[in-house]
């Protein structure tokens, strides 16, 4: 998607899928999406927007595990 769309997008927005082709969200690190791969190659292409993340918080025993992996996952494209 990157390589074909980097050109018209202005904003992204992460989350973590269950499976691919499956509309089910998981916490990060615990689903298939390589959200990482995706910023670095906009990046590439020069993207320098917004960034937005959006946890799967139906359980929330683990609330800072919930925050930490992607804050850990995603503070390296922080300015």
């Amino acid at each position: 998607m990157a390589d074909r769309l980097h050109d018209k997008i202005n904003h992204i927005r992460v989350k973590e899928a269950a499976a691919r082709g499956v509309e089910r969200f998981v916490r990060f690190g615990e689903g298939v999406t390589d959200n990482v791969r995706f910023i670095e190659r906009m990046i590439g292409y020069g993207y320098s927007g917004y960034i937005t993340v959006e946890l799967a918080l139906e359980d929330k025993s683990n609330v800072k595990r919930d925050l930490r992996v992607p804050i850990d996952m995603f503070s390296p494209f922080t300015k």
